[in-house]
């Protein structure tokens, strides 16, 4: 005779097999190319998420299913190019997943982290001033300074130990650079020549936002087991946050009032311009209190590696405010100038572009001369279409009554992706996609624009793409106009050891580029 528990036994059984079944055969999106397995679990894509190299196994999926693959039970990644567009529009609807509010880890709600637009639009519309033209022009001679700067520092190691890591002086330098444009004082990372602690703190955020993300409950478990370093997490976290008030607190000097004392010109000071400009007439659900101020600024600060975004990949330029950042900036920089140094026929070229600018004084260029080098240009667009600073994917949410996408429906409620590694690799968009060919920018198609999306794309994409874009443009001219062709790249530096591994930013698996500078003296 069956007993209960045998009865309860076959309808456990029988309904985990009806659910198998229905995955892998009736589920709207079984139709979808890719592994059997990935319409069961997610767990199989967990270990590359874990070891940084998850953008590497879904590209690979994409060279074998096509532009369409199904990667778990409830998420899809899209590389085809109308497809894409149509995810990361502004009039697609597509809002973020709720991946983005597990992500989030401080007590108040970041931009990068909202998933809802209209929320999102307002404080983007608050936080947008501070990147205008005339702002930007302000700021040049700071960027230019601060580039000098770093190349110097990296002259005077390379004198003293043989080599020199220049991913570690593009940090410090796009820190310097963050602080300064966000708040007109700086950490003086480049006159320390290290890392302080609160960067420490940023790294080990960055990494337990990302486990959130793709471990919630896990996380959530292990914080409350006894001894556990995520039982450190709330310290943590209000040691960032705290980050914003003394950054404030040095902004604005001891009176801590919107109304006065906010120095010019900096980022902050035109989000309090901003505010008080459209008081009245946004919503008051999104106005910011001063609460709200802090967090920006901490996210500011944390962003030095996440304000850039980005795509950080697609979507969004990158995690937080998806400003302008550090980590992402210094990537960028490093990749391109490895590039570079490993191709000597398109440095020379580079050398014989910037050739014009050699009967001014280089300390006084200014961008808007630096824009009129075309090369230079093509060169800062394939090092991003390459090596941006983020080369994963930033979910979206399928709207309701699902959607067409590729030729396949996909219903709604589906988490759905693009990774810039694999849009920007795509050889009908980009022929000879590993090839490192700035050329190919001298006559872009139409797609080949619309595709190059290393910022991201649509409403939600990088508000400081033309800071960033400053940065680049300034330290890749001026350190080969110093260095010319003085400087090599080090024995210890190989592909290899430039494997780029994405922990949501992506950085070197060495963690460093290691650089000889042969003639100590650096040319003006």
């Amino acid at each position: 005779m069956w007993s209960i528990a045998s009865t309860l036994l076959l309808a456990v059984l029988s309904y985990w097999v009806l659910t198998v079944l229905y995955k892998l055969f009736l589920s709207p999106l079984s139709r979808i190319p890719g592994p059997w397995y990935t319409a069961l679990t997610s767990l199989w894509l967990k270990p590359y998420t874990l070891s940084g190299r998850r953008h590497h196994i879904v590209h690979s999926l994409h060279q074998r299913y096509g532009p369409i693959v199904r990667l778990t039970p409830t998420q899809i990644s899209i590389i085809d190019p109308t497809a894409t567009c149509e995810i990361y529009s502004s009039t697609g609807n597509y809002q973020k997943s709720r991946f983005y509010e597990i992500m989030g880890a401080m007590s108040r709600v970041q931009m990068f982290v909202m998933t809802d637009p209209i929320e999102a639009r307002w404080r983007r519309k608050l936080l947008s001033g501070g990147f205008s033209l005339g702002s930007l022009k302000s700021f040049d001679g700071v960027v230019a300074r601060k580039v000098d700067a770093a190349i110097g520092k990296m002259v005077q190691v390379a004198r003293k130990e043989g080599v020199v890591d220049m991913y570690l002086w593009w940090y410090l330098m796009a820190t310097d650079l963050i602080m300064m444009f966000g708040f007109g004082g700086e950490y003086q990372m480049l006159e320390k020549g290290e890392v302080t602690s609160y960067i420490t703190d940023m790294k080990t955020l960055t990494m337990l936002m990302g486990l959130r993300g793709e471990f919630p409950r896990l996380v959530k478990v292990l914080s409350k087991i006894p001894f556990s370093p995520l039982r450190l997490v709330p310290e943590l976290i209000r040691r960032v946050e705290s980050y914003g008030s003394q950054a404030l607190q040095a902004f604005d000097g001891e009176e801590l009032e919107f109304e006065n004392g906010f120095k010019k010109a900096t980022w902050f000071s035109q989000i309090i311009a901003e505010e008080r400009r459209l008081k009245g007439k946004m919503d008051p659900r999104f106005r910011l209190e001063r609460e709200d101020i802090e967090m920006e600024a901490a996210s500011m600060i944390f962003g030095g590696e996440l304000l850039y975004n980005p795509q950080i990949g697609l979507g969004a330029a990158s995690l937080m405010l998806v400003v302008i950042g550090t980590d992402t900036v210094a990537t960028t920089i490093t990749y391109l100038i490895y590039t570079i140094l490993k191709h000597p026929d398109i440095r020379d070229k580079l050398l014989d572009a910037l050739e014009p600018l050699r009967k001014h004084d280089i300390a006084t260029l200014v961008d808007s001369q630096l824009v009129k080098i075309p090369y230079l240009q093509m060169l800062v667009d394939e090092g991003l279409r390459l090596h941006p600073g983020i080369q994963g994917a930033l979910p979206r949410s399928v709207p309701a009554g699902g959607r067409t996408l590729a030729g396949y429906y996909i219903p709604e409620g589906t988490s759905v992706e693009s990774q810039n590694w694999t849009v920007h690799r795509d050889p009908k968009v980009f022929p000879e996609p590993e090839r490192f060919w700035p050329e190919r920018w001298e006559n872009p198609t139409d797609e080949m624009k619309r595709m190059h999306m290393p910022f991201g794309g649509g409403h939600r994409s990088c508000l400081g793409m033309p800071l960033a874009l400053m940065e680049l443009r300034r330290a890749t001219a001026i350190f080969f106009l110093k260095l010319g062709k003085n400087v090599e790249l080090a024995p210890s530096t190989t592909d290899d050891s430039m494997e780029g591994l994405t922990f949501f930013t992506t950085t070197p698996k060495a963690g460093k580029c290691e650089i000889v500078i042969k003639g100590m003296e650096v040319t003006a």
